[in-house]
């Protein structure tokens, strides 16, 4: 496995391949380790920003630590957690120093005595909008996410296979009200015709959106559906998809077939029941849209497939094997 499908300079499309390949390939990657890497590839334009969760722990102890050690994070408040709290990030980069910095807050935080990840605690990203660069890839963004959604909250479940408790308050799938406002959303070419419908309570939060060309340190799109994690490789895998994915919706992309495929998907999708369950076929055809390269696809799916185990939306505080590898 390691020799076939670790490089990041080939790609190789799965629409192309039979289902024995496929088959071939699902069987490597029961045992495949995802590890922690000094770059992702995402580019100059691409910024993000961590909001890292925890619980058990006097927020006390963290903010000595952040101040003494991590100039680049904020221990912060979190009211949805009694002893605990959040720790945030300044603008990041991909680059070697940021990431050694990611690695090391969270395996600090990890470190200390009586730290729990439980069902309220979640792993927030920002990404800086400016990646769009315009409304119509914005646009394309906003279908993308209709159609793939259930694909991404698996995905973002980290190392679980379904959602925390505290999903539907915090962070609930929007792709059916998405898509059944596309139309408006399409019509009138205004940021603030998208930040104006949405609350920042959903999967995916437009409320910091300001600009679509220009750089500004809080104008984001905020992905908030992921499980609480202090794992660095979860962390840089998500970071990786939610970037890809708006750099992916920069590429000349058929949007009549974008919205075909957004009303048909979302036509009798009434809720989350079905985000739990693999669907092979329909995250093979996201990673090929998204990741432009092997190594991506491998880790995407990866951490989608997990050890293969489905469980049906109540939450379930059992973590599934480890399938990821870093330094401390």
């Amino acid at each position: 496995m390691d020799r076939i499908y670790l490089s990041d300079k080939d790609n190789i499309e799965f629409k192309y391949m039979d289902s024995c390949d496929k088959l071939i390939y699902l069987d490597q990657l029961r045992d495949y380790i995802i590890e922690y890497r000094d770059s992702l590839g995402l580019g100059s334009l691409v910024t993000f920003g961590t909001e890292i969760e925890y619980q058990g722990v006097e927020k006390e102890i963290i903010d000595k630590e952040i101040e003494d050690n991590f100039l680049s994070f904020k221990s912060i408040v979190e009211t949805n957690i009694d002893i605990g709290g959040e720790v945030i990030s300044i603008p990041m980069r991909d680059d070697l120093a940021n990431w050694r910095d990611l690695r090391h807050v969270l395996n600090m935080i990890r470190s200390q005595e009586g730290i729990i990840l439980d069902s309220k605690t979640s792993s927030h990203v920002h990404i800086g909008a400016n990646v769009l660069r315009n409304y119509d890839n914005l646009l394309k963004f906003i279908l993308l996410y209709s159609i793939y959604e259930g694909t991404i909250y698996r995905f973002a479940y980290m190392n679980r296979c379904n959602p925390r408790e505290s999903m539907i308050p915090c962070a609930p799938p929007c792709a059916i009200k998405l898509a059944e406002d596309y139309e408006d959303i399409s019509a009138i070419k205004r940021v603030s015709n998208i930040n104006n419908r949405y609350d920042r309570f959903h999967g995916v939060n437009f409320m910091n959106l300001s600009s679509l060309k220009n750089y500004k340190e809080k104008n984001t799109i905020e992905f908030r559906m992921a499980n609480g994690s202090l794992d660095p490789v979860l962390w840089q895998n998500i970071i990786n998809l939610y970037s890809k994915l708006l750099l992916a919706s920069t590429k000349d992309l058929d949007i009549d077939e974008l919205i075909y495929k957004s009303y048909r998907l979302n036509y009798n999708r009434t809720n989350y029941s079905g985000f739990d369950k693999l669907d092979m076929p329909v995250s093979f055809e996201f990673a090929d849209i998204v990741f432009d390269n092997i190594l991506d696809k491998t880790n995407f799916l990866k951490q989608y497939y997990k050890d293969g185990t489905e469980t049906q939306s109540e939450y379930n505080p059992t973590i599934v094997k480890s399938f990821t590898r870093y330094k401390k």
